[in-house]
């Protein structure tokens, strides 16, 4: 094949310069070069094939010389290179100590050197072609130079991306030097001199920054810059590992920030988990921890004055809490659940009390003793068959999670499911509008399921409200029916019999006048006996100690026993009319008992010196105040 550029001779043959015929070398190749005819006189040219030789059997292309004609420099490389060869179907004579020189020396991954390696070669076969007796002489040279190369870039090119790196870093400019290093890593991730680089890099893009933005206290915008330092040095576990110290100092500094210092009190269910996580994660590896951490100092200065100052201390505090407060919560927890289930609920508040007085250093007890009296109140109330308190504490929210686990639990055990609750929540609404029949009718269907002691309970209380009111319609005229009245009125309870409370409330306040006119002048009463029994010295010794009952001692006894009589009844009036019983009457009522109580002892004393029939007989006479 023969090659020349744009020329007046090819092969001999005159060609005019500005002739550029666009030849296609394969179609060439079943041609002689002399067969071609250049025509110049018509645009474009063209050229022409004698019919013999186009006819006729095509020569094969080992046999023919090749013509290419070209119009510019570059076209020269572009021939040999877009030709799709193999570098493996080499020529095994000549060709075989290039081919081994360059797999050798280079390899897949310097693909660079493909297009010159494909340049030389075909510079030897062509040469080849028109020179044989120089064949042997060039492949030699050939191999001599590619050797030279080879050797030359095996020593740089695995070199040089190292220097550069270090050489972007000793600039300062450590953005472009991680991003060069970790792409370096990604197929060489066992360069361990890379490795450091790559850790120096990212040390000095990432932590000064995020520094920066601990101490402005943005948290958020430091976890996010964490996060894209991660993404960046994705080849290098030296600084993923770095990352996730930085990571972990972030969020110690957000919990020790939020909950408000070193001297900051622990919250309970909220500051437990995130102290034992972050110990966790420290504990991990402490020593590694710590290596990192002196590694970011030596670069970093302004690490080593704050942030790292900031960590030794936050983590001596939760150590030091851990070891005091952690263990102890654990115990209260423990003990809590089982006090809260067990048959005395109520106990678990003193627990909780005592608890505060020995930790002041623990805070958020109010919620939780919020959330046990609720839960102990529930529990009563379920205990004395309270339904209205029932319907209203059983869908409490709790705020923490120890007693919301436990009522949960108990009312799914101890209560119906939700419709049967709906049930309850139905028939106390027909009580409450004075339907009784629906309302006991409602609560029949339940007394066989879960919680029917309840609803038996209440059949019967409903029974005896409805009986007890009906009752009264009937006995208006009796004379002690102003204190029925308020005796039934106090049966009544506010938050469930609203209906029977509606309908005799004008009656009962009128009432209550009434009672406690009757009150104010039983305390009068009271005030004129009690005085009359103190004018007259009371019951002394000498009076106790007749071998008979005297009328004086019968005098005195009875003046004692209309005066406590009086009293209790003054007392009692006060409490039915729901009036605040007045000081006065309180002070009066304590003195005349309190002086019953005192004669009947000392009456009893004198068991060894009087007749068993004598002391019974005096003891008669006294008033009793265990009775009614």
């Amino acid at each position: 094949m023969s090659i020349k550029f744009n020329g007046p001779l090819i092969n001999k043959y005159n060609v005019n310069p500005r002739v550029t015929a666009a030849l296609d070398t394969e179609a060439m190749t079943a041609f002689d070069h002399k067969s071609l005819d250049f025509d110049t006189r018509n645009s474009p040219p063209s050229i022409q094939i004698p019919e013999s030789e186009a006819n006729g059997p095509a020569t094969a292309p080992c046999d023919r010389e090749h013509v290419v004609y070209l119009n510019a420099a570059d076209a020269f490389l572009n021939i040999f290179c877009e030709q799709k060869h193999d570098p493996d179907t080499l020529p095994e004579q000549d060709g075989a100590p290039v081919k081994g020189v360059v797999q050798a020396v280079f390899g897949s991954r310097i693909q660079g050197l493909h297009k010159l390696s494909t340049l030389f070669r075909e510079l030897k076969v062509a040469l080849g072609s028109e020179i044989p007796r120089r064949r042997s002489k060039l492949g030699i040279i050939i191999a001599v130079l590619f050797i030279v190369v080879a050797l030359g870039s095996g020593h740089y090119l695995p070199e040089s991306p190292k220097k550069d790196i270090a050489l972007l870093l000793k600039e300062g400019h450590y953005d472009k030097g991680l991003a060069r290093s970790n792409e370096y890593l990604l197929y060489t991730p066992q360069a361990e001199d890379v490795r450091k680089l790559a850790t120096e890099a990212l040390v000095h893009a990432i932590v000064p920054k995020w520094d920066r933005l601990l101490e402005a206290k943005q948290f958020d915008q430091a976890a996010d810059l964490v996060t894209d330092g991660v993404k960046r040095s994705s080849a290098n576990p030296d600084g993923v590992k770095l990352l996730a110290l930085l990571r972990w100092i972030g969020d110690l500094e957000r919990f020790m920030f939020e909950r408000g210092g070193v001297n900051a009190p622990i919250v309970l269910f909220r500051d437990e988990d995130t102290i034992l996580n972050l110990l966790n994660r420290w504990n991990a590896d402490v020593a590694g921890n710590k290596v990192v951490l002196v590694r970011i100092s030596n670069s970093v200065a302004s690490f080593k004055k704050t942030i790292q100052v900031r960590v030794n201390r936050y983590l001596r505090v939760l150590q030091s809490e851990e070891k005091l407060y952690l263990k102890a919560i654990e115990e209260l927890n423990s003990n809590l659940k089982a006090l809260l289930t067990s048959v005395k609920p109520d106990a678990a508040i003193s627990h909780l009390n005592l608890f505060q007085d020995q930790y002041p250093h623990v805070t958020g007890t109010k919620d939780l003793m919020h959330d046990i009296s609720c839960f102990v109140k529930l529990r009563q109330a379920i205990a004395a068959h309270n339904l209205h308190v029932v319907l209203r504490l059983y869908k409490t929210k709790y705020q923490t999670p120890l007693v919301a686990d436990i009522a949960t639990l108990w009312i799914a055990t101890h209560l119906p499911q939700a419709f049967g609750m709906n049930q309850y929540r139905a028939a106390l609404e027909a009580w409450r509008a004075g339907d009784v029949d629906t309302a006991v009718a409602l609560l029949k269907g339940l007394t066989d399921k879960a919680w029917g002691e309840m609803a038996s309970a209440k059949i019967t209380r409903f029974s005896d409200i409805a009986k007890a009111f009906a009752d009264l319609g009937t006995s208006f005229r009796s004379s002690d029916y102003h204190q029925r009245m308020l005796a039934f009125y106090q049966t009544l309870d506010v938050s469930e019999d609203t209906y029977f409370i509606n309908a005799i409330e004008l009656q009962v306040h009128v009432i209550r006048e009434v009672v406690s006119a009757e009150a104010a002048q039983l305390h009068q009463e009271t005030i004129r006996h009690w005085n009359a029994y103190q004018n007259s010295n009371g019951i002394t010794g000498l009076l106790r100690l007749e071998k008979a009952v005297s009328k004086r001692f019968r005098q005195q006894a009875q003046l004692l026993t209309t005066a406590l009589m009086a009293v209790r009844q003054a007392s009692k009036l006060y409490s039915l009319a729901r009036n605040e019983i007045p000081s006065e009457q309180r002070q009066l009522h304590d003195a005349v008992q309190s002086e019953a109580v005192r004669q009947r002892q000392w009456v009893s004393d004198l068991r060894l010196v009087l007749e068993s029939s004598l002391l019974e007989t005096k003891l008669q006479l006294l008033p009793n105040p265990t009775e009614n």
